[in-house]
């Protein structure tokens, strides 16, 4: 079986790394963003986090 992690996030992208760390167990971390306008898509690109806008 496997696990996933979903966050909402919007304008996170100064966590996006310590929830990586802290999600890390997981089979998947899936992020669903509510149009942010930092970073955090490319973020999530750099850690190969499943990105949703």
């Amino acid at each position: 079986m496997k696990i996933s992690a979903v966050v909402l996030t919007k304008n996170n992208a100064d966590k996006v790394e310590s929830l990586y760390k802290l999600l890390n167990g997981f089979d998947e971390i899936i992020f669903i963003d509510d149009y942010s306008a930092d970073d955090t898509k490319y973020l999530c690109g750099k850690y190969g986090i499943t990105y949703i806008k």
